[in-house]
């Protein structure tokens, strides 16, 4: 009998084991669907006679930064490439130059958001002993997650015409997606190929390349990055991120060629090696939100 009590013993554990296993998957899943879907919680007073409301789901932004394009030291046979900063004591250090663009928001609820963003950044190398300068717009689509409970949440009680508010200022956030990089294929010299000291007036006033929809190339990245939003007013909100962008194609500082126009090519764009390269972005950003301020009972 206790042997028999034993095998029976070991069969309900095991049928118990699965039994929670499952239970835990679906209890997993429905968090993340809750999360992912699930609308605004409301306030403690909700069930006693409130109402809940939101007002606010649409936001435009623009925002200015610094941009770390990290290129392919070696992006075709033979060339060599030192990517870097317009400021000469720091030319060969690290290559930062300058970043601006606009931001465009959805908020689905007070913890998730799609963002869509348009950056443009120069990029600024050394190939050969001359100096080359290209144009980059960084083009993306990303989801946000809001670590703490961000925006400005409503409650009506129900013998009342007026609304409660509470306003949730501050959170970090973490956000992920897919972006393509736009550039120029090719870039012209500057300076005429000789030493930056010797650099005419001419040819510091060319160093602000544009993109010529004859000379385009794309190339996909990848996205992802942390940062913190701050509302400092109802519809007005400061915004600071660092951004990773995991470059997947032809690095965008193309090739190179003697002129603008073009007229000697120095390395070919097609012959680039399709590779990976990295971009990291620091940006601080002005919010403006187009939800509707209602008129309130209290803020509490």
């Amino acid at each position: 009998m206790r042997a028999n009590y034993g095998i029976v013993t070991k069969k309900t554990r095991y049928r118990f084991m699965n039994k929670v296993k499952v239970l835990m998957v679906f209890l997993l899943v429905a968090i993340c669907a809750q999360g992912l879907f699930a609308a605004p919680r409301r306030s403690a007073a909700v069930g006693k006679g409130v109402s809940a409301a939101r007002g606010e789901h649409f936001e435009l932004g623009l925002q200015v930064g610094i941009g770390l394009h990290c290129g392919m030291t070696e992006p075709a046979d033979g060339i060599t490439r030192v990517y870097q900063n317009a400021v000469t004591p720091l030319a060969d250090k690290f290559p930062v130059m300058e970043t601006f663009g606009a931001v465009a928001r959805y908020s689905l609820d007070y913890h998730w958001a799609f963002q869509a963003q348009a950056m443009r950044q120069r990029i600024y190398f050394k190939d050969g002993g001359s100096h080359f300068y290209n144009a980059m717009w960084d083009v993306d689509v990303t989801a946000e997650y809001n670590i703490l409970n961000y925006g400005t949440r409503y409650h009506r009680p129900k013998s009342s015409r007026w609304l409660r508010s509470r306003a949730y200022p501050i959170t970090p956030y973490v956000f992920f997606g897919l972006g393509v990089a736009i550039s120029n294929k090719y870039a012209p010299v500057r300076g005429k190929g000789v030493p930056v000291h010797e650099w005419t007036p001419e040819d510091l006033d060319k160093m602000y390349t544009m993109i010529g929809p004859s000379n385009l190339a794309a190339n996909f990245y990848l996205p992802v990055g942390v940062g913190v939003k701050w509302r400092m007013a109802y519809n007005w909100q400061l915004k600071a991120a660092c951004q990773y962008n995991l470059g997947i194609g032809k690095d965008p500082s193309g090739g190179t060629v003697a002129t603008k126009a073009g007229d000697e090519i120095w390395t070919s764009y097609d012959d680039l090696r399709i590779g990976v390269w990295n971009n990291v972005v620091l940006n601080l950003g002005v919010i403006y939100s187009f939800g509707e301020r209602k008129r309130m009972l209290v803020n509490y």
